[in-house]
């Protein structure tokens, strides 16, 4: 989520770069819930960071007409189209655009698709060689939402903490851990997260040369 940037942004401020900090369709703290599917925006955001330049503020950006009870499809296509959509909207200009982790692999997908709005990429440990969520995509259902539902516990989220950061105290531990989980209890959570996996997720070897 952007809150993941959270330490980042007053050392930009203090470099008088302007920025952008959002939580793509489906992850973070994206509004999938109200009456709009909102992609928010924020100066204070996991699973899924990417990071602009732009100016650092609260937005929410309105693209899909919901459909009411059902959420919007939260595949690759769909989240590119919405990040099209913010960037078309509000920055208008060619970006330097930041993704870290698997948000490198969205970064990737984005600028192939839409060269005119990416200056520059800044790849931070990119994972971008797996090919897209794999055997994941045929895993039943019951199965699928069964992983997501560990996926959100806080020992697994905590020992994956522990295994990533040597020698940290347990306090700041803790306090990742728990930043790191918040965006998980948002009530459409579960759904998009499966509805990616199933999907096929982000396949961007091909495009890497």
């Amino acid at each position: 989520s952007c809150l993941e940037w959270r330490r980042a942004y007053p050392l930009l401020e203090e470099s008088g770069l302007e920025a952008w900090a959002l939580d793509i369709l489906g992850w973070g703290f994206s509004d999938l819930g109200s009456s709009s599917h909102r992609l928010t925006i924020s100066t204070g955001f996991v699973f899924m960071s990417i990071f602009l330049r732009c100016a650092l503020m609260t937005i929410c950006v309105y693209i899909f007409p919901p459909l009411p009870g059902r959420l919007p499809p939260c595949n690759v296509a769909s989240k590119r189209y919405h990040f099209y959509q913010l960037w078309k909207s509000y920055i208008k200009r060619p970006m330097v655009l930041v993704g870290p982790s698997l948000g490198a692999a969205v970064a990737i997908d984005f600028a192939v698709n839409y060269p005119e709005a990416v200056e520059k990429l800044v790849l931070i440990n990119p994972s971008v060689y797996a090919e897209g969520t794999g055997n994941l995509a045929k895993l039943p259902k019951v199965v699928a939402y069964a992983g997501v539902s560990l996926l959100k516990t806080f020992p697994l989220r905590l020992y994956a903490n522990l295994l990533a950061f040597d020698g940290i105290p347990l306090s700041k531990s803790l306090d990742w851990t728990n930043v790191g989980r918040l965006h998980c209890h948002m009530p459409w959570w579960k759904d998009a997260t499966v509805n990616f996996m199933v999907s096929g997720g982000y396949n961007v070897v091909s495009k890497i040369k």
